[in-house]
């Protein structure tokens, strides 16, 4: 195989449309290919499985869950303070990788929302307006500790309601 080129959808962290051409290497002659953010398969001599890198640059393999993304979702039509959205099992690390809330369109107030794993705080937003939304993607945030929940913080959605969805996996 020869090296190739592709563009890169987000390639300058300077211009998000910008597409820069990255070399794809064949690897034989012991170089990299260099990527900026992916999930790849990898064939561990039996299988393909799932691959992604974390934050901190190790590379998770999916062995039948671990660095599969999970997702839970929840709607709220009162306040919440701190509403478990995972109780994480104390040897697990949960990992926030995509977070979500909206709010119906018959809401009449801006309720704040703010979702949190551990002590880490995902986003927070002081009001989303009726029928409004707000997402967060394409992180990695994980849990300060092992056994950290995935919490939820949000006022009132007056006249409506206001969903979350998460997207997590456990290490």
């Amino acid at each position: 195989m020869t090296d190739r080129k592709y563009r890169h959808p987000v390639a300058s962290y300077d211009d998000a449309t910008e597409n820069v051409l990255v070399p794809v290497r064949d690897e034989s002659d012991g170089t990299f290919s260099p990527v900026l953010r992916a999930r790849l398969e990898a064939w561990d001599g039996s299988s393909w499985v799932r691959t992604r890198a974390n934050a901190n640059g190790a590379l998770l393999l999916d062995r039948g869950g671990a660095g599969a993304d999970l997702s839970i979702s929840v709607t709220f039509t009162t306040a919440a303070t701190n509403y478990v959205l995972l109780a994480t099992a104390s040897a697990a690390i949960a990992h926030v990788t995509a977070a979500i809330v909206a709010t119906h369109n018959s809401t009449t107030a801006s309720p704040a929302a703010e979702v949190k794993i551990g002590t880490n705080t995902v986003f927070k937003h002081p009001g989303i307006p009726g029928g409004g939304g707000i997402a967060a993607t394409d992180m990695d945030i994980a849990a300060p500790s092992a056994g950290d929940d995935i919490t939820f913080t949000c006022d009132a959605p007056t006249g409506g309601s206001l969903s979350v969805t998460v997207h997590y996996y456990l290490e």
